[in-house]
Formats: structure tokens, sequence, C-alpha cells
């Protein structure tokens, strides 16, 4: 039989499941080639292969897998760029399964019934960032609402990175993959665009458990990797940090999906217990990231002609537009150091109510200012 599994190779999904069986109870993992041996059977592959791959495909986009925040059409786009016109899985993607069942299936068993007991599975991308073509972007994790196996899916996602060879070349170089047993080089570097950004809290406080974190020069319509302005970019640099060896972090991935280590520090919205703090933090770091990405941009026409004096000052009116976005994150940026030295426990307190109207006034006049600046220009 074909190879299919580039990624999460054979060995690598031994090695993992060998560690993680407590976690695991009555699941199985399975990679692309064990999920194929899993539905056909005894079936014949090469006789088969076309039928099977059009039942995933169609099998997946129909699914109640996918739950939660990150919403069907996004997930539904990315299943579709999965397979080939053909349905055929195009070689720069693996994905693995989760099945709630200990053991294979009866031949009994139809397609339909093997396919229901999916709980959870993970697609990981090559070239999903092309700032770092080398490296396998963690494309989408979905599991059934209650399946809680978040932790085994991102823990397998960074295990695998480790178990292949490290490449240190970020640049984008032309990759051909080839069908292999052998585990081929990549970045020890995690990626992953978080859907529906700081929104998305329970995949926020996940991520970031492991090691992720939010990076800036990731994410935006001007970045040459995240670009939708929904989401977020993150990236995972512990897997690679230099004073650690490898063996040694891939037994703290381990170790935090055995729940036996808390993990890294996650980010600061994760670890407010107050909701309604926890909801402002939100719209706070939202704002800030929308702000940042409009700075971004003005950025870049701050070099164009027109936005410029004769003496290649910048004319007060896009300068002003610039500062009043340079304001504006500042602002954003004292209110998330405001609330979180309140310590807010519970309910609102009288200097949360405060800072709240203070900043609404402030945003409401920044607002009338920018109205007329841009009315002027």
């Amino acid at each position: 039989m074909e190879i299919n599994s580039f990624f999460f190779t054979n060995s690598i999904m031994e090695s993992y499941i060998s560690q993680v069986n407590t976690v695991l109870g009555e699941k199985i993992l399975l990679n692309q080639d064990g999920f194929i041996r899993y539905l056909l059977g005894d079936d014949n592959y090469s006789e088969n292969k076309q039928k099977y791959l059009k039942f995933m495909y169609q099998s997946l986009i129909t699914s109640d897998i996918c739950q939660g925040a990150i919403g069907k059409a996004y997930t539904n786009s990315i299943i579709s760029d999965v397979f080939n016109p053909n349905f055929s899985i195009k070689c720069e993607y693996d994905i693995f399964f989760i099945l709630n069942r200990s053991q294979g299936a009866s031949a009994s068993e139809t397609w339909e019934q093997k396919f229901a007991d999916i709980i959870g599975f993970c697609i990981v991308k090559r070239k999903g960032c092309q700032k770092m073509a080398k490296a396998y972007v963690l494309n989408l994790v979905c599991s059934k609402i209650g399946a809680n196996v978040g932790n085994i899916c991102v823990g397998l996602y960074l295990y695998a990175i480790l178990m292949h060879p490290q490449d240190t070349r970020e640049t984008i170089i032309p990759i051909k993959i080839e069908p292999t047993t052998n585990e081929v080089s990549v970045l020890h570097i995690g990626l992953l665009e978080l859907s529906g950004g700081y929104k998305n809290i329970p995949g926020l406080c996940l991520y970031s458990k492991f090691g992720f974190v939010v990076d800036k020069q990731i994410s935006g319509i001007d970045s040459n990797c995240f670009r939708d302005t929904n989401n977020i970019g993150m990236i995972n640099r512990y897997i690679e940090e230099s004073s650690v060896t490898i063996e040694e972090r891939k037994q703290k991935i381990i170790n935090i999906v055995n729940k036996v280590d808390p993990g890294y520090e996650k980010h600061v919205i994760c670890n407010t217990p107050n909701k309604e703090a926890q909801k402002k933090l939100v719209e706070i770091y939202s704002n800030i990231k929308t702000n940042t990405e409009q700075m971004t941009s003005l950025s870049k026409q701050a070099k164009f002609a027109i936005n410029k004096e004769k003496d290649g000052t910048l004319k007060p009116e896009f300068k002003k537009q610039m500062d009043d976005k340079i304001q504006e994150i500042n602002e954003l940026e004292d209110m998330i150091k405001q609330i979180m030295e309140m310590k807010i426990e519970g309910g609102k307190s009288k200097a949360f109510k405060k800072m709240l109207k203070k900043r609404k006034t402030k945003k409401k006049k920044l607002n009338i200012k920018s109205r007329k600046s841009r009315h002027h220009y």
C-alpha cells in the first residue's frame, strides 16, 4: 500500500502513543495510513482508493466533528483545500484521527459506522506560512464537544516536529515531498492560525499552555504568513530552545499531555478568573491587534510621496493619523496594566467602572477628531 503519512509517520505515532496510553484510555490514534487500514479492513486498497478518498472528503465536510468557535465555513474551506479535484490528498498535508474505541473494527461494520467513531482530527500543512515555508503549520484542530482531546492533538503535533530531523533554514526553497518511511527534515518551530482571534479563548489557552505565543509579525494582510484579519498567528519557539536537549523538550510535551506538568504560562486572558474583566481584555487585545495592523499599513503609506511635504516630512494630516493610532495603542496597553493591577475578584469594582467610563469618553473624543482629520485630508 502506498504511503500517505509524511509527517505523522508510523514510527512517530507508535512512539507517542506508547507514552500517552493512560490519557488515551478507550481511544485510539490513527494516522492516514492507519485510518485507511481501519476503514477498508480486508478490502483491496488499490481497487477502493478513489471510493475511499471521496467518502472521506464528503464525510469530513458534512460531519459535526468541528464545533465551537472556529465555525463551519472556516473548517470546510481548510478541508476542501486538503483534497485535489480527484479527491486525492495533497502531499503537503497530513492528517491524524482520534477514535472513541479501544480496538479495531469488525468485518461487519460499514464505513459510515466506522467513521462515526471519530471524535477528533488534526490537519497540518507544510508551506502553510510562506515566511517559514519549511515548517509544518497546525492547520486545523477539530473535536466533538466534550471529547477533551485538545491536549492529545497539540501534543502529537509538537512531538512529531521534534521527532523529525531539524532543518534550520527558514528561507523559501522549492520543496518536493516524496513518499518515504523516514522522517524528513523540518523546522523545529510550531505555527498556527487561531481562528476567531482572542475571542477563541479555549483555543488561546490550550495553545499557550503548550508554549505558543501571539506573534504580530506573522499576522495580518501585510504579513507573509497568516493574512486573515479575523485570526491571529501564534508561534512556538520553545521547542527549539538551545538550552535544553530535544529529548528534554519531547518529555516536556509528554508531561503536559499526561497532566504531570501544568505547561507554560498561559496568556493573561486565560489567567483572569473574573469573566467581566476577561471579556474586556479580549476586546482590548482585539483592538490592539486591529490598530497595530492599521499602523503597519500607515507606516507603509508614509513612504508614498502623496503623504509627504516637499521637504520630505509627513503632511500634518497624515502624521496626525499615525499619532492618533499610536496614542490609541498606548491607551489600550495602559488599560491592560490597570486591569491586571486591580486584580478584580468578582463583580464590578468602582475602579473598573471608572476606568471604562474614562476610556469611552476618550475614545469618543478621539473618533470625533479622527473624522475631522479625514475630512480635511
